[in-house]
């Protein structure tokens, strides 16, 4: 890469590409899964505001909900 910096016309020293490529190569570089499952073998669970009325009267509020996929 230095070699062929310098046949561009850059004006550039050996350890500044050095540097330059162990920054890049030392960055935490982020990365997902994806997960399949089959159906009915999975659930997500998180908190919601869930609010649930029978004859007026409050029963339930700020609980888990629960999704089967």
């Amino acid at each position: 890469i230095y070699d062929h910096l310098l046949t561009k016309g850059y004006n550039i020293g050996y350890t500044t590409v050095c540097n330059y490529i162990r920054q890049k190569e030392n960055k935490t570089k982020e990365c997902y899964i994806k997960q399949v499952y089959s159906p009915g073998m999975s659930t997500e669970f998180d908190w919601g505001d869930v609010k649930l009325y029978i004859n007026d009267k409050l029963l339930i509020e700020n609980d888990p909900i629960e999704v089967a996929l």
